[in-house]
C-alpha cells in the first residue's frame, strides 16, 4: 500500500506554523528566522516531503536597457512568462546591466537573500559572470547566447540555418552577387558565413567579402552607399534582423535607392512591424514561441537532474515571403 506523499499543508501542521511559513523557509526565502527555517528542513526530511517538480521558482535575467527597442524581445518574456504560468512555477524578472556583470555584482534578489532554482539568463551575458552565478544558482539555462566555452545548457537560433534560408532564397530568385549587413565582431558571424557558402557552393559561386558591411561602424552609411555605386554591386542584401533591414531601406528611399528594383533586402526575425514597412520586408521567422518553451523545457530538466551532460538546443527558422526581394532576369544577373 503506497503512503500518501507529505505535503506543505503536513509540515506546516506538524510544527503548528503557516503554509505560506514552511513554503519560505523551503525556498529560502526572506521572514524566516534560521530557527525556524532548520526546524521546518529537518520536519520536511523526515515527513518524506519531496518537491513537486512544477514547484518552482525562476530567475529570469536579462540585459536589454529598454525592452520597447525589440518587439520580439518583449514577445520572448511574454512566452517565457506564459510557460511558467502554466506551469505554476514562481519566477522573478531582473535587468542586469553590463557594469554589474563586470563587477560581477549579486542580481537585486539574490543579494537580498532569496532562493531560485534556476536561472534562465536572456541575451548575451558575460560568460565569467554566467560562471559566477553558477556558484549560488548550480541550474542554469542561456537564451539566444551561444559560444564554445560556455558550459552551460543552451537555447539559441540556428545561425548557418538561419543565413543559409536568406542566401538560398536570393539565389533562387537570380541574385549572385548578395551583401551582409551585421555585427562583424560577433563569434556567430563564422556560423554566418558558414550558411551563406554553403547555399552559395550550390551555385558553384564564392561569397564576396566586400559586399559585408558593419552596422556598428561609425562610417556605415557612407560605406553601404559607396559599394552600391560600383558597377558589380550586389543586387541583394541580407541583414542580421529585421530593424537592421528597416534601417537599411530608410537610408536607401532618402537616397533614392529603391527596394527591391534597384537591391532587394531580406531580414530576420518576423517583427511585426515588417509585415507593415514599405516595401513589407521579406524575412525569416526564428520560431520564438517554441524556442522559448525549450528553454523551459530544458531548465526543468536541468533542476530535475543537475548532474546531467549540457545540452545545445539550436532552433531552426523558416522564410515569410513578401515584398522586399525582386525576381531577376537572367540578364540582370549574368
Amino acid at each position: 500500500m503506497k503512503h500518501k506523499k507529505a505535503t506543505i499543508s503536513d509540515i506546516a501542521r506538524t510544527i503548528n506554523v503557516s503554509s505560506i511559513t514552511v513554503s519560505r523557509a523551503l525556498r529560502g526565502e526572506d521572514g524566516v528566522s534560521k530557527e525556524l527555517r532548520d526546524k521546518i528542513i529537518f520536519k520536511a526530511k523526515a515527513l518524506g516531503y519531496k518537491k513537486s517538480k512544477n514547484n518552482v521558482n525562476i530567475l529570469i535575467l536579462h540585459e536589454k536597457t529598454n525592452l520597447q527597442d525589440n518587439p520580439n524581445f518583449n514577445f520572448t518574456l511574454q512566452c517565457i512568462e506564459t510557460n511558467l504560468q502554466n506551469r505554476n512555477a514562481e519566477y522573478s524578472i531582473e535587468f542586469v546591466s553590463k557594469d554589474k556583470q563586470n563587477q560581477k555584482e549579486l542580481p537585486y534578489k539574490l543579494l537580498k537573500g532569496n532562493y531560485f532554482d534556476g536561472i534562465l539568463f536572456i541575451g548575451r551575458f558575460n560568460e565569467d559572470y554566467i560562471n559566477f552565478l553558477k556558484s549560488k544558482v548550480k541550474c542554469q539555462v542561456s537564451y539566444a547566447n551561444y559560444s564554445p566555452s560556455l558550459d552551460c545548457d543552451t537555447v539559441r537560433f540556428d545561425a548557418a540555418n538561419v543565413t543559409y534560408k536568406q542566401c538560398i532564397y536570393l539565389l533562387d530568385n537570380g541574385h549572385r552577387r548578395i551583401g551582409f549587413i551585421g555585427n562583424l565582431s560577433t563569434y556567430i558571424l563564422g556560423e554566418k558565413v558558414l550558411g551563406m557558402k554553403a547555399a552559395m557552393n550550390k551555385y558553384k559561386l564564392q561569397i564576396n567579402k566586400e559586399f559585408f558591411i558593419d552596422n556598428k561602424a561609425d562610417d556605415f552609411n557612407k560605406k553601404l552607399l559607396k559599394i552600391l555605386t560600383l558597377e558589380d554591386r550586389p543586387t541583394a542584401i541580407i541583414c542580421q534582423g529585421d530593424l537592421t533591414a528597416l534601417k537599411v531601406i530608410k537610408l536607401l528611399h532618402e537616397n533614392n535607392i529603391k527596394v527591391p528594383e534597384d537591391v532587394s533586402i531580406i531580414g530576420k526575425g518576423n517583427q511585426e512591424v515588417a509585415s507593415i514597412s514599405i516595401p513589407a520586408l521579406t524575412t525569416i521567422d526564428i520560431n520564438i514561441e517554441y524556442s522559448c518553451n525549450s528553454a523551459i523545457d530544458l531548465l526543468m530538466k536541468r533542476i530535475n537532474d543537475s548532474e546531467k551532460p549540457y545540452e545545445n538546443i539550436t532552433i531552426n527558422g523558416f522564410l515569410i515571403e513578401r515584398d522586399s526581394v525582386k525576381k531577376l532576369t537572367k540578364g540582370e544577373y549574368a
